[in-house]
């Protein structure tokens, strides 16, 4: 049986294969996904972050997911390893949901549901986070 961390890995992994079955060319590095958009004017940065939370434990991984956009204005490029937090537009796609009451964080265990979790995710990508980004284009 997988540990936590390892279920947590593997449910980050999953999500950026179902961003890229959306079209979305969004490269992992880590628990962060980015896509740098080099081909639009002005260039574009599009970031998912998924958030580890500090009170985590080593059988339970608490985490949120954090959004960001950067769009590049004159000479200065937008860094490959651009951070969600650097980006002057954020915020968390729960939020912008009635499905919850407020931030959402989510947990999982070495026992969590992974596939109820994922399709969990999903729909907020669908539902919240690529409305998110076609608004912020």
């Amino acid at each position: 049986m997988a540990d936590a961390l390892e279920n947590y890995k593997s449910l980050v992994k999953r999500m950026h294969h179902f961003f890229k079955a959306q079209g979305l060319p969004f490269k992992k590095d880590g628990f962060t996904l980015r896509w740098i958009d080099e081909s639009s004017t002005p260039k574009i940065a599009r970031i998912v972050n998924f958030q580890r939370s500090a009170f985590g434990t080593k059988n339970c991984i608490s985490f949120t997911i954090n959004l960001g956009v950067l769009k590049e204005y004159g000479s200065r490029p937008i860094s490959p390893k651009l951070k969600e937090w650097e980006c002057p537009i954020r915020t968390r796609p729960a939020s912008r949901t009635e499905k919850y009451p407020r931030d959402k964080w989510w947990n999982v265990t070495e026992t969590t549901d992974l596939e109820r979790l994922y399709r969990e995710l999903c729909d907020l990508t669908l539902e919240s986070i690529l409305p998110f980004f076609e608004k912020n284009q």
